[in-house]
């Protein structure tokens, strides 16, 4: 940044020179910039991302609460208008943009192991497998040239 006039004086009573200052921005833990943008990734357990919800996410200008829609996937793309860094020469404020990531529960009791397996049980009695299954079918059929 140029700060013209703000510099030493000059020889034998000239006019002060310019002064340069040179900023150097840290890397932020959870945020990252890009423009006026904002993007970071918010962990959501994987019941709130099957079942949905409102959670909060801290944005640059406080906590905000956002809804976190039924079936959430990992990856899924969420944008907060009006919650990015302001524009220096006006016009507003950029977005932000927050990724989902769900959260695979670890160190499950005996208990949460037996729901799961039930739970897996009645997406096989409900035919929920079967498009993730069908996905792999035609990626390897037309890898081996099948389809």
């Amino acid at each position: 940044m140029r700060l013209r006039g703000e510099g030493e004086g000059g020889r034998r009573g000239g006019a002060a020179g310019d002064l340069y200052v040179v900023i150097h921005v840290e890397d932020h833990e959870f945020f990252k910039r890009d423009g006026n943008t904002i993007y970071c990734r918010l962990p959501i357990p994987m019941v709130k991302a099957a079942l949905g919800g409102s959670v909060e996410v801290p944005t640059i200008h406080g906590k905000k609460s956002l809804n976190i829609s039924a079936g959430s996937q990992s990856g899924e793309v969420i944008t907060l208008r009006n919650e990015g860094v302001r524009n220096l020469r006006g016009g507003g404020k950029g977005d932000m943009v927050v990724e989902i990531q769900v959260l695979t529960p670890t160190n499950l009791c005996g208990e949460q192991k037996q729901m799961l397996k039930e739970f897996d049980g009645l997406c096989q009695k409900h035919g929920q497998h079967d498009e993730q299954e069908g996905f792999f079918k035609r990626l390897f059929g037309e890898v081996l040239g099948k389809n």
